[in-house]
C-alpha cells in the first residue's frame, strides 16, 4: 500500500494507493487534509495489482518518494507505518448525551460502534451505565438492566459493534449490544484499568505500577472463564485490533509512568490473540489511542502522529505461543 509524497514546505501533497479485491483504490491531495478518493474496477486483482505498479512508478518519476516512518518489529516483521492521508477520526459521539436528555454530570463516549455509543448517567458520587441507540427514528437511551453503578467504567465494543465489554470496578460483563443480554466475565477482584475485545477474547487489565497483569477470558459452554494471565508492567491502556485478532497492550501518555529506580519506560506491546497467545513485538512509544475504520488498523502516538499496523497475519504465522512465564516488561 504505498504512500508518497512530494513538495516543499507548506506545498506537500501526498499519492496512496491500494488493492482491494479487484478494485484499485487511490487517495491523494494536501497532506493533512482528507483528500480526494478514486476507484476503478478490473477483471481480476492481478490486473490491479499491476496498474498499481504502474502509477508508483509514475509519481517517483515526478518526484515523490516514501517519506513516511516505517518501523519492522523484530519479533514477527509486523509493521507500524506513518498514516501519510489523515484518515478521519471515528464519527464522535461526545454529545449524543443531549440528544436523550440525560442530566447534568452525564457523559456519552468519544465515538460510535455502529448505531450504539457507550454513556452514563450521573447518580449522586457516581454513575449509571448504559447505551445510547441510534438505530431507530432517534436515539434511545439504554440503561442496563439489572443497572450497573459504579465510579468508574472501562470499557470497550467488539470491532463490529455488536458486543460491548464493561468493567464497574472489580466485575466485568459483556453485553449484547442489541439484546443487552448479559454474561459475567469476573468477579469482583483488584480494580480493571482498562479492557478489550477480541474474536476469543475479553481481555482485563488489573492492578497498578508493576503489579499490573492482563488477563484473558475466553466464553465455552455458555461462561467465561480465565484462559491466561500475563504479568505486565505499568501498562494501562488495552486496544483490539486487525478485527480482533491482536491486542495493543501500552502506557497513556503521563510521567507517571516511569520508573525512578530502573530510570525506564514501559513498553508498548502487540500481541496475536488468533486462538493461541503470541508476542509480536514491543514499542517504546506511549499511544494516545487506537480505532478501526474502513479494514484499518490504526493507534496515534504524539511524538509520530496516526500509526496504522500491516503484516498481521504474517506475523502470527511466524511467532512461536507466548508462554505463561513471559512477562509483558
Amino acid at each position: 500500500m504505498p504512500r508518497l509524497v512530494a513538495g516543499g514546505s507548506g506545498k506537500r501533497k501526498f499519492w496512496h494507493g491500494w488493492v482491494d479485491g479487484t478494485e484499485l483504490n487511490v487517495r491523494f491531495g494536501k497532506l493533512g487534509t482528507a483528500g480526494q478518493d478514486q476507484v476503478k474496477s478490473f477483471a481480476t486483482k492481478e490486473a490491479a495489482d499491476k496498474e498499481l505498479a504502474k502509477l508508483v512508478k509514475q509519481k517517483l518519476a515526478k518526484g515523490y518518494a516514501d517519506a513516511a516512518w516505517s518501523l519492522s518489529l523484530d519479533e514477527s516483521g509486523l509493521r507500524l507505518v506513518e498514516v501519510v492521508d489523515m484518515l478521519p477520526r471515528p464519527e464522535d459521539s461526545s454529545l449524543a448525551r443531549e440528544a436523550v436528555s440525560l442530566g447534568a454530570g452525564s457523559w456519552s463516549g468519544g465515538g460510535w460502534y455502529g448505531d450504539q455509543s457507550f454513556a452514563l448517567e450521573k447518580k449522586g458520587a457516581a454513575y449509571l451505565a448504559g447505551l445510547i441507540d441510534r438505530s431507530g427514528s432517534k436515539p434511545v437511551w439504554r440503561p442496563f438492566e439489572p443497572a450497573i453503578v459504579a465510579k468508574t467504567f472501562p470499557y470497550a465494543f467488539d470491532s463490529n459493534g455488536a458486543r460491548f465489554l464493561v468493567a464497574a470496578g472489580g466485575p466485568a460483563f459483556v453485553i449484547d449490544c442489541k439484546t443487552h443480554v448479559r454474561t459475567t466475565v469476573a468477579p469482583s477482584s483488584d480494580e480493571v484499568v482498562s479492557a478489550a475485545l477480541t474474536r476469543d477474547y475479553a481481555a482485563l487489565l488489573r492492578g497498578k505500577g508493576s503489579g499490573v497483569r492482563l488477563e484473558l477470558y475466553s466464553f465455552t459452554k455458555g461462561a467465561w472463564s480465565l484462559a491466561k494471565t500475563i504479568p505486565c508492567n505499568r501498562q494501562d491502556v488495552l486496544f483490539s485490533f486487525g478485527d480482533g485478532r491482536g491486542l495493543i497492550v501500552g502506557f497513556s501518555p503521563g510521567d507517571e509512568h516511569f520508573d525512578a529506580k530502573t530510570r525506564s519506560w514501559p513498553n508498548t506491546h502487540f500481541v496475536g490473540v488468533d486462538g493461541c497467545v503470541r508476542l509480536l513485538g514491543t514499542f517504546g512509544m506511549a499511544v494516545d489511542y487506537a480505532f478501526e475504520r474502513d479494514g484499518r488498523s490504526l493507534f496515534a502516538v504524539n511524538a509520530i502522529g496516526l500509526i496504522e499496523i500491516h503484516r498481521l497475519v504474517e506475523a502470527l504465522e511466524r511467532v512461536r505461543i507466548l508462554e505463561d512465564a513471559n512477562a509483558l516488561g
